[in-house]
Order: C-alpha cells, then structure tokens, then sequence
C-alpha cells in the first residue's frame, strides 16, 4: 500500500472518528496520517481534536497532556504551512489561556487578517478586542518586557505578575522602584532578584538547582521581607517535596509555579549529575570571561580545564585533555576557540542527561529555566533553546 493512500486511509478514519466524537482515537489516526504524508492539514486535524480532548479533561495532568499535544501539532503545521489560519487561531487560544497575551495577540492578529479563510467564523469582534488589549493594556508593559530579554524570565514574569497587581505588593513595588507603571516595578524586582539569585557565587553553591532558586524568589516576594535569610536557608535545603514551612499563600503560589511550568518531583530533585553539570558549564563561562579580561594565565587556564572536561562525554574529555596538556604551545585565540566549543558541549550533555530523565516536554522546560540561569550571552540563549528544540522535534 503507497504511503499516500495510507494517509488518504488513516485520514478518512479520522474523520468518521471526529465526527463521532471519538477524538482520542481521532487525534491518533490524524497523527498516523500525518506521519505519512507530512500534511499540515492532518497535523491541524490532530492538534485541534487534542485541544478539543483537553477542553473535555477533568484531569490536570491529562488536559496539560493534550494541550502540549495540540501545540505543537499547531507549530509544525504552521512551518510547513505559514497560511494554516485555523492553526494560528487555536495557537492564539492555547497562548490566552496560559496567560501569554503577548503571543495570543500576535497569532490573532494574523487571523484578523484572513477573515475568508477561517472555518470556525469567529466574529471579528472576538479577535478586536485582543487588538484593543495589545495597544491599550500592553502598551503599558512594553517597558517591562523590553527590560526581560531571557525567554523563561519573561514567562516567569507572566506567571507572577497575576498575583501582584492589584496588591499591597504592587504598592510597595511601584515607591521602591520609584514608578507609576505596576508592570514595570514587577519587571524590575524580577531584574533584581535575578541579579541577586542568579549570578551570585555563594548562592549558586548553596542552591544549584534552578528551580529552586526561582521557587525561592517567589517566597521572598510574597513573605515578609525581614524573614529572607530565613527563607533562603529553607531553599538551601528544600527539595520542595515538603514546602509546609512556607506561609500557605506562598506555598500555593510556589506549587502553581511548579504546576504551571510542569514539573514533577523528580524534577525539584533535580539528579546531582545534571547539576554537576550545571556547575561545570557556568565554572567554564567564569573562565572565558577571565580569559577575555586576560585575568589568567595559561598554566591556571590548564588546572580549571582539568577540572572540568570529567564531564563531558568520554570521548569529547579525551579529545580536550590532549589540547590542554599542550596548552604551552597554543595561542591565546586558539584557547579562546576551544573553550567556547567545550562549554557548548557542556551544555549540550546537559541536554542528553535531561533526556535520559525526562520525557520530551519536561526535558525542553527545565532546559529553558537552565539556560536562564546560566551567565550566558542573550543571543547564546537563544541559539541554544532553538538547536535543542530542533532536535528534540526532529
């Protein structure tokens, strides 16, 4: 049987399912029929059939299932197929129900301007009012977002902005970052905290693990800011399996945290390999920097390299302890050139240990909260979330 014929097959079946309202097993074949033939039509019919099962789902686990389903399903058939207006629409949903206006607005402006084209006949007004909100409410945050250029700060700042505005703690926020604008006294204590947690030696030591580090951000914000050296010992020793030391309004804005994001227990502890890891890939960017602010010598470049090609991949270790030993002989760009390549491979068997733990999903989310706790350039971040997601996908 010609694989387009199988499709034309597993599609029709889709169909009669859907239409019966069988759409797990309507999401199923679609998927089969998409594998075959590569069609963004298929793949919008399986996505829109897992958004339709997640609307249906009274288990929060299974609804998050069904949606990252749908999503990127939407994703994949929008890259082969940039006019898949119904795939932008239900792209744009997905985005406003997270919460993630900025995006929602961006999908449905493009389906403001394909009337013809969309099968659900979504009155206009639906879409305007989401134009309205871009230009009205968002001009107002264009500033907070233009101060969070990391991805994952710029979906914390999403999630934890709901629980201030509107608060005592935006007033406080709003005199202590000396402004008018709510959204960007948020996005300057998040700037700050981040700056505080994140790039600090000693706090990086005691709390490795990120998200950790950005669970306790969350209670700083929300308990009584005398108890913060309090609050950063629990952090330093919590896993977050047991967060009843935390004021029960803190402890159910940290669980949503982990719930939104969708972490697992497993992931609060996170293995100490990954973060070994971790601590490897940001000794290496300190050294670079060192290096670049010729604060190094070769013989000190040489003894910090040692300690740190142990975690790589065996033959990759191999390969940078025979350069190293021979450091004498290398010039400065030569160094310079290696170590960047080491600390991308670092990084990358971040990466791999991630999915020997994680399931495809999980594995991309606590990368990304990774990458943004690691000292790297703004456009390294980037590059590196786009070459893991293209790999996980491929």
């Amino acid at each position: 049987m010609e694989k387009s014929f199988e499709s034309q097959i597993l599609s029709m079946a889709g169909d009669s399912l859907y239409a019966n309202n069988d759409l797990e097993n309507a999401a199923v074949s679609y998927n089969y029929a998409a594998e075959f033939s590569k069609s963004p039509e298929n793949m919008e019919k399986a996505a829109t059939a897992y958004y339709k099962l997640s609307k249906k789902s009274k288990i929060t686990s299974r609804e998050r299932e069904y949606m990252e389903k749908a999503e990127n399903l939407f994703k994949k058939a929008i890259f082969i197929d940039p006019e898949r207006i119904d795939s932008h629409y239900y792209l744009g949903m997905i985005f406003s129900e997270r919460g993630d206006l900025v995006n929602a607005v961006s999908e449905f402006e493009i389906v403001q301007d394909h009337p013809e084209e969309f099968s659900e006949r979504i009155a206009t007004s639906i879409i305007e009012s989401y134009i309205f909100i871009k230009h009205a409410r968002y001009e107002k945050e264009s500033e907070a977002y233009s101060m969070l250029e990391d991805p994952f700060l710029v979906s914390f700042y999403e999630f934890i902005k709901q629980y201030i505005i509107g608060t005592d703690i935006e007033k406080g926020l709003l005199e202590k970052h000396d402004t008018d604008n709510p959204y960007v006294a948020v996005a300057s204590e998040i700037k700050e905290m981040y700056g505080r947690y994140f790039m600090k030696e000693d706090i990086k030591k005691k709390i490795p693990n990120p998200v950790v580090r950005f669970s306790m951000m969350i209670g700083i914000i929300f308990s009584k800011k005398e108890n913060e050296d309090e609050l950063v010992e629990f952090f330093s020793r919590s896993d977050l399996s047991d967060l009843n030391e935390l004021p029960i309004y803190t402890r159910g804005i940290v669980s949503d945290f982990l719930s939104k994001f969708g972490l697992t227990r497993q992931s609060f502890k996170m293995p100490y390999t990954i973060q070994q890891n971790i601590s490897a890939a940001e000794d290496m960017i300190l050294l670079i920097k060192q290096l670049k602010a010729e604060k190094i010598s070769k013989e000190e470049i040489q003894g910090k390299a040692r300690e740190i090609y142990p975690y790589l991949p065996k033959e990759d270790a191999k390969a940078y302890a025979d350069f190293f030993e021979l450091i004498k002989d290398s010039s400065y760009s030569e160094i310079y050139s290696k170590l960047e390549r080491m600390k991308r491979d670092i990084i990358e068997a971040i990466f791999r240990k991630l999915r020997a733990f994680y399931g495809k999903e999980e594995t991309l989310r606590i990368f990304r909260l990774i990458i943004s706790s690691i000292d790297l350039e703004e456009d390294e971040k980037v590059e590196m979330l786009k070459r893991m997601e293209y790999r996980i996908s491929s």
